[in-house]
């Protein structure tokens, strides 16, 4: 990884992905945890006890509002190996079109065969975790 613009522009466009994915209808939780984390990845969600395993961080994300959607813009990147790299995101959160939430998350991104994969994930909320009833359409 070259210049700080260059990891910049590969953590925007990891995140858009993950946005991307997150925000399609009835998307596959299990799914979407495989492919965008790593085989070894920890997830730190507010309200939440840590999530050591995939389907730990899947079980988490199953719980949100099935319209909940991401919408993410780097705020750092760090450096911090060959081929990974620690990433600040501010992250507007609407259902239907208008915000429920801001988020800061910070996350490590690593590369595991040849994709980037969300190695480490811990986030804030400036609202309360959502509740099984809520996440219904």
């Amino acid at each position: 990884m070259g210049d700080i613009k260059a990891l910049e522009e590969i953590a925007q466009a990891n995140h858009d992905e993950f946005d991307r994915r997150w925000n399609i209808p009835g998307r596959d939780w299990d799914k979407f945890v495989e492919d965008m984390y790593s085989t070894d990845c920890k997830a730190f969600p507010p309200g939440y006890p840590p999530a050591f395993t995939r389907q730990a961080i899947a079980a988490v994300f199953k719980t949100f509002h099935e319209r909940h959607q991401l919408h993410s813009k780097v705020h750092e990147v760090v450096k911090i190996g060959e081929d990974s790299f620690l990433a600040t995101y501010f992250i507007k959160c609407t259902i239907d079109g208008k915000q429920v939430d801001q988020l800061t998350t910070v996350e490590v991104w690593r590369k595991e065969n040849g994709q980037w994969r969300l190695h480490r994930d811990s986030w804030n909320s400036d609202f309360p975790p959502p509740t099984t009833s809520d996440n219904k359409s």
